[in-house]
C-alpha cells in the first residue's frame, strides 16, 4: 500500500465525515415539540432519533473498519468520528434533560409534600397522585427507550 496516498484517502474520509456531521447537526428539530415529555413521540423526536441511530451506525461501522487498518487510520480518523458521535448526542439530548428536568420536579414535589400536618386519610388520598405521577414518567422513559 502506498502510504502517500493511504494518507490521502484518509484525509479526505475524514473531511467527509466531518461534513456529514455538519450536515446531520443542521437537520436535528429543536423547539417545544422535540421536547415533549408526555404522550408518544412526536415526528420531530422519531427524527431526531433516526438521525441518531444513523449516525451512531455510521460511527460504528467506521470504528470497526479502523481497527483492521494500520493507527496512522485511527489518528486521522478519530476526531471526526468524535465529532459524529457528538452530532448523535446532541440530537437526542434535549429530550432527555427535558425528561430529566420533569423527573426532578416529580422528586422534588414530593420531598416538598408535608405528610406529618395531614390526618392518616388525607396523607393516604394525596399520596398516590405524585408517586403515580412519578411512576408514570419512570414508565414513559422506559418506553421511550425500548420504541425509538
Amino acid at each position: 500500500m502506498d502510504a502517500r496516498l493511504t494518507l490521502f484517502v484518509l484525509r479526505e474520509i475524514s473531511k467527509v465525515l466531518l461534513l456529514l456531521a455538519e450536515r446531520a447537526e443542521y437537520q436535528i428539530s429543536t423547539g417545544p415539540e422535540a421536547r415533549q415529555i408526555t404522550g408518544p413521540a412526536t415526528p420531530l423526536q422519531i427524527k431526531n432519533f433516526t438521525l441518531s441511530q444513523h449516525l451512531q451506525e455510521i460511527h460504528a461501522r467506521v470504528t470497526s473498519i479502523i481497527a483492521r487498518l494500520p493507527t496512522v487510520a485511527s489518528d486521522i480518523l478519530s476526531p471526526a468520528l468524535g465529532t459524529i458521535y457528538g452530532v448523535a448526542c446532541d440530537s437526542v439530548t434535549p429530550l432527555f434533560q427535558a425528561m430529566l428536568d420533569h423527573l426532578e420536579s416529580c422528586i422534588s414535589q414530593i420531598h416538598d409534600q408535608n405528610f406529618g400536618t395531614l390526618s392518616m386519610d388525607a396523607a393516604m388520598d394525596n399520596t398516590p397522585g405524585f408517586y403515580l405521577l412519578l411512576a408514570l414518567s419512570l414508565q414513559e422513559q422506559k418506553l421511550y427507550a425500548q420504541g425509538l
